[in-house]
């Protein structure tokens, strides 16, 4: 199944579709809602929701049913952006007042909050690494959207994976590749851990298109199968002809006419 946010009415709502019917339905869900994201074993959800004013991330069982639940509720803002693979950790951004977005790691068991990635990154995509030893995180903090890499423990630095832009960052199901979009193209680097860093090898493209996301569910499978955001279509350029003595000739033409 697929779950999207969509705009209907003037808010946006999310809609839940099955892949092998195309059949949708609507979530009953109050306020708007952005962002799903499923708990790898399926069962459920957590989403960004705006009901008082900000941004909060509940969680809906989609299994047992009832009524969505608050898992980040504060003044600040609060996005889901990815699990950890055990399902029992979320990361998350959190606004801070200095205008900035940590990355926030949420156990669910009740305990510490940690910040993961910090300023000057500020990530806006992330994705764990399917041991859940390592994070991939999207970031324009040089000035272009870039991949890196770090440990989940925070016990190692990041370090950049792409070479010339990456957003968008994905896992193989093996732990062994991590994919991300860059000029239209779906890139991969083979990843090897050595202590507290990755061994990045060179940079493969897999696809090319007017691509702008990957989804992380489907990166990296057996046959390398690929759910994808499409930008907008890319219009045919403009010709544009410039006739050099255009008003001479018609004169010439309009004196012709009058012999």
């Amino acid at each position: 199944e697929l779950l999207g946010s969509v705009l209907e009415g003037g808010a946006f709502a999310l809609r839940r579709v099955a892949l092998d019917s195309g059949s949708e339905e609507r979530l009953s869900l109050q306020g708007m809602n952005w962002k799903p994201r499923w708990r790898p074993d399926g069962a459920g959800i957590v989403f960004r929701t705006m009901r008082k004013g900000d941004y909060d991330t509940y969680w809906l069982d989609l299994v047992a049913g009832g009524a969505a639940q608050p898992v980040l509720e504060s003044p600040s803002d609060e996005t889901p952006i990815a699990w950890t693979p055990d399902g029992k950790n979320l990361l998350a951004e959190i606004s801070q007042a200095d205008g900035s977005y940590p990355l926030l790691l949420h156990p669910l068991d009740g305990g510490k909050d940690r910040i993961v990635v910090d300023q000057p990154f500020d990530p806006d995509e992330a994705a764990v690494s399917p041991d859940g030893n390592w994070l991939a995180f999207a970031s324009s903090h040089s000035g272009t959207k870039e991949t890196y890499a770090q440990p989940l423990d925070g016990k190692g630095a990041a370090q950049r994976v792409s070479r010339r832009g990456g957003a968008s960052p994905s896992w193989s199901t093996d732990g062994r590749w991590i994919y991300y979009v860059a000029g239209k193209k779906i890139l991969r680097v083979a990843v090897r851990a050595t202590g507290p860093r990755l061994d990045v090898g060179e940079e493969e493209t897999i696809a090319e298109g007017n691509f702008v996301a990957i989804s992380p569910a489907f990166a990296g499978t057996e046959q390398e199968r690929f759910l994808v955001a499409l930008g907008p279509p890319v219009e045919p350029p403009v010709e544009l002809r410039v006739i050099m003595g255009f008003q001479r000739e018609i004169e010439v033409k309009m004196a012709q006419e009058h012999r």
